[in-house]
């Protein structure tokens, strides 16, 4: 259980790292 719910929080931290530096680097590009 352990191994599959640090998976999934890797995964979902890795997801939410390169949709939080995309945006902000649109941003940066439009600013």
């Amino acid at each position: 259980h352990f191994s599959t719910i640090n998976a999934y929080l890797k995964a979902v931290g890795l997801s939410e790292i390169h949709c939080s530096k995309l945006p902000s680097g649109d941003k940066l590009s439009f600013d």
